[in-house]
């Protein structure tokens, strides 16, 4: 069955309330307040069910001072109706009211006049309702059915109800695809039951026993049971007003405001970047202080905003703006809200969420983004946020965060992306990055490794050359790009050093040689190897090369260093661990002086020794000093 939600709109005293109680039997003025003043002072909720489709009811206050209620409400719904008395015309509230659904692109609606029995005569009726054909021209509203209907005479009601059976069909249903996304609008205690959540599912679903995640906060619980329509259900699913049962929680958990999403998929961001729109010059509905009330679904948040480009708009244009909140919220691209100004308290516009975070901006960017996004051209925008990342790239569940988009939908766009060359992944750190980005860092790299060369033919370690230029760069990205410069006959890549591609093959020539000549002294040095840092001298070899061909000969487990200062041949170690197990007693204790007969070493050359075989797991240091074979 089909699942559609209104949300009623319109002055205060025009009869919002006493049509939808009697359309759907439900009084939605439950506050005793709201009974005592006879006004809707809060959100209300009914519902009907009309042929195969369900229509849930948000009914919002009409008063001026409730407008930050009417807001939570109206931020979640599908369709408008609105409500203008017969006897009273377009007032204040409902130009608010309509300016308020436009922003929030509301695109189908019904105009319900009410209170007719108490208008002077069908003639000065009919006048009204020019009016409002003039005001809704051009609109979202211009071609919506407009009923006029009596709630004392409770006339008119069946051809209201045509009425929105007509438009439920026309307005297609919210995805159950993707991810859950519910704005809380209140909690409250059931008893017997425990904590109640109510809210709107905006998009995809959640079943009984499913676990959530509350945004911001990133708290998470368990659904003990769910109710939709007054019914008790295992799912509620986008389109429905669903009532959760929550496990193990308190009402002072959940506030208007919250969101229920899947666990650990997305973040909160209190910095983004919209395209907006103002019901007037900007310069006059914008203070010096730039603040501004955000109203984004179902909740309130103070902030700051800032035009990017264009400070002058008028009524009726659109630009762009930076938005910094004074609290983080959960926010998606193409989300969109409502901006209000503290003082005088008044509507000023409303936009949509195109960005998130800190990352700079440009008018450019944003307009070619924005022009981009309307089509849905996922394939940019995907790239986009690639290209803003820069080196750092993105994981697949970053992009999900950032975007709102499915994991699997991400993966396939990647595939064909990656097939032509406009994205490239690295495996070891699951991140994607933009061609465009790595095909800079290529070039500046190349040109700076072209510089060094000119000015030395000595081989540049790619550990210095990290610290040097790329501290920002992963080690993933930076070998990444060094082996395409490498396939390019760039360079050539020796273990960790980066030699000429000129000059490479006597290069290694000469390493071999060195390394052969390294690995035979060490082997000749026995136990009582020199100092590390004396090695160069008595082979007489430049530094830098002994200390390049000891490095390959440890990678290559041709030589063990034992300490600081030592580095001893691999095959004077595996004599060493051969002969543990004669040296040591019955209880397996290794005296030191053992050691130091057997090999013929001093202390200096002994503990070090014993060091390593503690360190690698071949013998324990016992308190006297002594060694337990392990």
């Amino acid at each position: 069955m089909k699942n559609i939600i209104f949300a009623t709109a319109g002055h205060i005293d025009h009869g919002k309330s006493a049509l939808i109680r009697i359309l759907t039997g439900t009084d939605t003025d439950r506050l005793v307040e709201e009974k005592k003043r006879g006004i809707t002072i809060d959100l209300g909720y009914a519902n009907i069910t009309l042929d195969d489709t369900r229509i849930h009811f948000i009914d919002v206050p009409g008063h001026e001072k409730f407008i930050r209620n009417m807001l939570a409400g109206a931020g979640t719904v599908q369709a408008l109706l609105l409500v203008i008395a017969a006897n009273s015309g377009i007032m204040p509230q409902t130009v608010e009211h309509f300016e308020i659904a436009r922003l929030l692109g509301i695109q189908h609606g019904i105009i319900a006049i009410t209170k007719t029995d108490l208008s002077p005569s069908a003639d000065t009726t009919e006048e009204m309702i020019k009016g409002v054909k003039e005001f809704i021209k051009g609109s979202f509203l211009e071609n919506a059915p407009i009923v006029k209907i009596s709630s004392l005479s409770q006339t008119g009601f069946d051809v209201l109800k045509r009425a929105l059976i007509d438009i439920a069909s026309e307005i297609p249903e919210l995805s159950t695809e993707g991810y859950f996304r519910m704005p809380i609008d209140r909690s409250f205690s059931i008893k017997g039951y425990g904590t109640v959540v109510t809210g709107s599912v905006i998009n995809g679903y959640i079943g009984k026993n499913d676990r959530v995640e509350k945004l911001p906060g990133k708290e998470k619980y368990t659904i003990r049971n769910i109710q939709v329509f007054g019914n008790m259900t295992d799912r509620a699913s986008a389109g429905q007003r669903a009532a959760l049962n929550m496990q193990g929680s308190s009402v002072e958990d959940f506030k208007r405001g919250d969101i229920f999403t899947n666990p650990d998929c997305f973040d909160v961001s209190d910095i983004f970047d919209a395209e907006v729109e103002f019901l007037g010059r900007v310069d006059k509905l914008i203070g010096k202080d730039r603040r501004i009330k955000f109203y984004h679904l179902s909740r309130e948040i103070r902030g700051k905003i800032k035009l990017i480009g264009d400070n002058n708009l008028i009524r009726g244009e659109t630009g762009f703006a930076r938005i910094a909140l004074d609290e983080p919220a959960f926010l998606l691209p193409g989300d969109r809200f409502i901006l209000r100004r503290e003082t005088p308290i008044e509507t000023i516009g409303g936009g949509i969420v195109l960005f998130t975070g800190k990352v700079k901006r440009d008018r450019n960017l944003l307009d070619e983004y924005y022009k981009k996004f309307q089509l849905q051209d996922l394939n940019y925008i995907l790239i986009s946020h690639l290209n803003e990342k820069g080196a750092d790239g993105l994981k697949i569940n970053e992009i999900r965060s950032r975007t709102g988009l499915d994991i699997d939908l991400i993966k396939n766009i990647f595939f064909k992306l990656q097939r032509e060359d406009k994205i490239i992944s690295i495996q070891e750190s699951d991140k994607y990055y933009s061609s465009d980005v790595i095909s800079k860092l290529q070039k500046k790299l190349k040109i700076y490794l072209k510089n060094q060369f000119q000015l030395s033919s000595q081989p540049i370690e790619i550990g210095s050359l990290k610290k040097q230029i790329a501290p920002l760069i992963s080690e993933e990205l930076l070998k990444h790009i060094l082996n395409k410069l490498e396939e390019n006959g760039e360079i050539k890549l020796e273990d960790f050093l980066i030699i000429p591609a000129s000059s490479a093959t006597e290069f290694t020539d000469k390493k071999k040689t060195l390394e052969l000549i390294l690995e035979e002294f060490l082997l000749s040095s026995g136990f009582t190897p020199p100092k590390r840092i004396d090695i160069p001298q008595l082979l007489g070899h430049d530094k830098q090369d002994i200390e390049i061909a000891l490095k390959n000969l440890l990678n290559n487990k041709k030589a063990v260093k034992i300490s600081r200062e030592y580095i001893i041949s691999a095959l004077k170690i595996t004599e060493v661990i051969s002969s543990l197990q004669d040296l040591a007693d019955s209880d397996r204790i290794i005296e030191i002086n053992a050691i130091k007969e057997k090999f013929n070493i001093s202390r200096k050359y002994t503990i070090p020794l014993l060091e390593y075989l503690d360190t690698n797991g071949y013998t324990r240091r016992l308190p006297d000093g002594k060694r337990q074979l392990l």
